[in-house]
């Protein structure tokens, strides 16, 4: 039987609870780069947090609801992440997570398409400055790229080839070439297409140590060949 190196299945874990994460809407507690993974769980827990006592209401109001059966479904879905979160946060044996910091994120970057319901990235540096690199999946401006990426129509969609340059782009503004650092890079469902295509395709692919695709989507044919 093949067994997995022990290191790359803490790493895997990591690039799971950083996905989950990226569904939380970070920005509705205005997440600031240099933020450590427990000051956003904190922050999260003022909406998320059982004993918040205007929990609830905080995010009908962020999230423009109006208490429906459904939004109630996704809030306690909301919560159930948040201390999947928390509960990592907590763990002493998780000190390396807890204190991960977050930085380089799209929708402070003028020049890639987050306003417009497109690219969300950000990355989390340790101690020793390893960076992982974290697409979310399909944002409300990407379902006409998902058909269009997996059509046949085009080798590579728009939102691919964004993936790709918002990765050379942190690279080049964070001099990561030049350090003797290791960068992982990952994202789940669209968000792992996108690491998938980044690691094919960037200019620095060179520089990624390992992928995770939590869940993605394929190439087309057409991209494949």
């Amino acid at each position: 039987m093949n067994s997995i190196d022990e290191n790359i299945k803490l790493q895997a874990g990591e690039a799971a609870l950083l996905n989950v994460l990226m569904y939380l809407n970070i920005e509705d507690v205005k997440v600031e780069d240099e933020w450590s993974m427990r000051r956003i769980v904190n922050k999260l827990g003022t909406i998320y947090d059982p004993e918040s006592p205007n929990g609830y209401q905080e995010y009908l109001n962020k999230r423009n609801k109006k208490g429906t059966k459904k939004d109630k479904e996704d809030y306690e879905d909301r919560q159930r992440q948040y201390q999947i979160l928390k509960n990592a946060c907590d763990n002493k044996k998780n000190e390396h997570f807890a204190n991960l910091r977050i930085g380089n994120q799209s929708r402070f970057m003028d020049d890639f398409s987050y306003d417009r319901g497109g690219l969300n990235a950000c990355t989390f540096t340790d101690k020793e400055g390893n960076v992982h690199v974290v697409y979310r999946g399909t944002g409300p401006g990407e379902w006409i790229d998902n058909g269009i990426a997996l059509s046949g129509l085009v080798i590579e969609s728009e939102q691919q080839k964004e993936a790709a340059r918002y990765f050379d782009h942190i690279v080049e503004k964070n001099n990561y070439d030049k350090k003797d650092i290791e960068i992982l890079i990952s994202g789940h469902s669209k968000g792992g297409n996108k690491a998938q295509y980044a690691t094919i395709n960037s200019k620095h692919r060179e520089l990624i140590d390992k992928c995770f695709n939590f869940d993605g989507q394929g190439m087309s044919p057409e991209a494949i060949e």
